[in-house]
């Protein structure tokens, strides 16, 4: 569920970026989708990866759900899934290698994704 909405307060910038632009307040999107989440009333436990999966370290109480949506999030950046490729070594990350990715599951989700992305987009079709 994490990895779903890690990017929903994109949706919100884009609703208000005149307001910011505006008044010339910088919100970084994961903090707006944290601040859209909490508005719906969904729980701490979505809430906290969602605003911290970019520095997972950072997450109060849910560190372990704001890491698995930090590498997922970064193996989406990783297959394009959505975003730009972004070619960084995982396994010079850190908080990836942390939380347990290693070099044969790094190239099975390589061998994996392209098929699995073919599959995403023929039910999105």
């Amino acid at each position: 569920m994490c990895g779903l909405l890690h990017d929903i307060g994109k949706l919100l910038l884009l609703k208000l970026s005149r307001d910011f632009i505006k008044h010339g307040v910088p919100t970084p999107s994961a903090e707006m989708g944290a601040l859209l989440m909490r508005h719906w009333k969904l729980p701490e436990a979505l809430v906290e990866p969602v605003q911290f999966h970019h520095d997972p370290d950072s997450a109060p109480t849910h560190t372990r759900e704001a890491t698995i949506t930090y590498v997922a999030n970064r193996l989406s950046h990783r297959y394009g899934f959505g975003c730009p490729t972004d070619d960084a070594n995982l396994l010079e990350d850190e908080i990836a290698v942390r939380a347990g990715l290693t070099e044969s599951m790094l190239g099975d989700l390589d061998r994996r994704a392209p098929g699995l992305f073919q599959v995403a987009r023929q039910i999105v079709a």
